[in-house]
């Protein structure tokens, strides 16, 4: 009778895992796919993050970026790097059984530099025929906010995949020269004050005691 009693209290008590502080280390997949679609760009991008709690995760990501284009209507090169800082706010903090799998919101701030240059600009015009122009390196700089979200998954161990869905709006940009930049890293094209953008990761957990 006892140990009737005593079986039937354990399986009443809910399944729960303690959750554990962790650090993650991630690798942006997504855009070495996007260099088949664009060969002209190139770059990576890492991402580092602190879990301290269920529900809130303070992330950093730094990344290089360059562009290199060659026609004979134009040249355009650009190198540069950009970096990122902001938190995560799981949704499912509730779900301890899920192991890792997140659901979330994310904010970011991002800062950007580069170096860029265009040694031949070509321009036709109807009237006085053709004629080129240059122009020499010069610098930029950009800030901007960023909202969205996503969710991440375990593949197996330590291994996780996550996606993302990023509104990107511009704050301020520091010109060098009349020179835009045709991309900006971290940012995406620069058409307009704002973006969107889709990021593809490979994550791995270290546990912290």
């Amino acid at each position: 009778m006892i140990l009737a009693v005593d079986l039937s209290a354990q399986a009443a008590e809910p399944d729960t895992v303690p959750f554990r502080p962790n650090v993650t280390l991630g690798y942006e997949v997504a855009g070495q796919v996007l260099r088949f679609l664009y060969p002209e760009r190139k770059g990576h991008s890492l991402s580092l993050s602190f879990e301290w709690q269920p529900h809130l995760m303070a992330a950093i990501e730094a990344g290089t970026s360059g562009v290199d284009i060659k026609k004979p209507s134009h040249i355009y090169s650009s190198s540069g790097g950009f970096l990122k800082a902001g938190i995560n706010y799981n949704l499912l903090q509730k779900r301890p059984d899920l192991k890792g799998n997140q659901i979330f919101l994310l904010m970011r701030y991002g800062f950007g530099f580069l170096t860029h240059e265009a040694p031949l600009i070509v321009i036709n015009d109807g009237y006085w025929g053709e004629a080129s122009v240059s122009f020499e390196k010069a610098n930029f700089l950009a800030h901007w906010a960023e909202i969205g979200g996503g969710l991440r998954t375990r593949l197996f161990g330590n291994f996780f995949i996550g996606w993302d869905v990023r509104l990107r709006l511009m704050m301020a940009r520091n010109h060098g020269s009349e020179l835009n930049p045709y991309y900006i890293g971290g940012f995406g094209r620069n058409h307009n004050n704002s973006s969107v953008g889709f990021q593809y990761f490979i994550f791995y957990k270290f546990p912290v005691k």
